[in-house]
């Protein structure tokens, strides 16, 4: 089995998150 870091839905998904939590931030400040 590969590394999951070369899933790019793996990747997707992590980045989908940061957008999630960088927009609340951006909200809150």
């Amino acid at each position: 089995m590969k590394n999951n870091q070369s899933n790019p839905v793996v990747w997707f998904e992590i980045y989908v998150q940061n957008m999630e939590r960088a927009r609340k931030f951006y909200e809150t400040v």
